[in-house]
């Protein structure tokens, strides 16, 4: 294919023999830069979170598979791809790593091996170590000599948060990863982010948007700001904004495609009320228990109560997934 070059900082292929962490496209396929079709157009290696989407994303662009391996490279094999890895450096072969979307070795495959060979230049062990699972190798030394080099590429996380209009007054933000799968986890992480003066960025899986969000607005506030950034960049891209509390009612069924969360910061001197209230937790009880028989949903239970009873939303929040978990457990 033709476009502009990159013109190499290297004089010879063994001195671009090269581990090169290549960003691609998170939906739009117009989001590639020049230098990664270059950089994917001249490696031998391409290593892959997923080989069928390495293949398309090749053939997208135009560029021709012939002389080159494209090896699935994931959470699950990479320990033990790890020497077939290293014995196509030793042989001079130019490595690239992509992932499905966006920067490989960032909430994705491959950063044990950046890692390894990172430590491997500054005179370290350098080595990737195994997961102890089936078909894992215990520890691969990588070589010294092989540089890791960066291609970068569209991100989520920085376009949901430039899009968020949070950081317009302050320069630093926060990126969680993907939230704790398992709730009483993720409260934990996001008691944590309560107080931060700065936005943080976080991924949620579709399925655990409803759950996140009512998570989020129990211990940041329901009137914390959330910019919700659906599908980036692809056909059905959305970015929706508004209060937690809000986000609980609009995401109430989850949501389809892939989904980054941008919190505002925590607003100065703000926060919820102690919220002892007057109601103690006998009444309180008869209350939420009174909601649940109705059929009222938690998120949906937890604002008016809280309200009405002159408490913390979390009180009850948290009272109600007690109540609601010793049901299913008698059912």
């Amino acid at each position: 294919m033709q476009h502009p070059r990159h013109v190499p900082s290297c004089n010879t292929r063994a001195m671009c023999v090269q581990v090169y962490l290549v960003g691609t496209p998170i939906g739009n396929l117009g989001d590639i830069s020049l230098r990664a079709l270059q950089t994917l157009e001249s490696c031998d290696v391409i290593l892959a979170e997923d080989t069928r989407r390495a293949t398309q994303l090749l053939s997208a662009y135009g560029i021709a598979r012939r002389g080159k391996e494209v090896l699935s490279y994931h959470a699950h094999n990479a320990a033990a791809r790890a020497p077939a890895v290293l014995e196509r450096l030793a042989a001079g072969a130019r490595v690239a790593l992509v992932s499905d979307a966006g920067m490989p070795a960032v909430s994705d495959p491959g950063a044990e091996l950046v890692a390894a060979m990172c430590d491997a230049q500054a005179g370290g062990r350098g080595v990737v170590n195994g997961s102890g699972g089936e078909g894992a190798v215990a520890a691969i030394a990588v070589p010294a000599a092989v540089p890791v080099v960066p291609v970068p590429g569209a991100s989520a996380v920085l376009a949901a948060l430039a899009a968020s209009g949070f950081s317009a007054e302050r320069s630093a933000f926060e990126f969680a990863g993907f939230l704790p799968a398992k709730r009483g986890e993720r409260r934990e992480a996001l008691k944590v982010f309560a107080s931060r003066s700065h936005p943080v960025v976080a991924f949620a899986p579709p399925h655990k948007l409803a759950a996140m969000l009512e998570d989020a607005a129990a211990e940041l506030g329901e009137a914390r700001r959330v910019v919700v950034a659906r599908e980036l960049t692809k056909r059905f891209e959305e970015l929706w904004r508004g209060t937690l509390a809000e986000a609980c009612e609009a995401f109430g069924d989850g949501a389809r495609g892939e989904v980054t969360l941008v919190f505002d910061s925590a607003p100065a001197g703000t926060g919820e009320a102690d919220g002892g209230g007057t109601v103690d937790d006998h009444a309180l009880e008869l209350l939420v228990r009174v909601a649940l028989d109705g059929g009222e949903k938690v998120s949906a239970l937890s604002r008016r109560i809280a309200k009405e009873a002159g408490v913390t939303r979390s009180r009850v929040y948290d009272l109600a997934l007690t109540l609601q978990a010793e049901r299913e457990e008698q059912a």
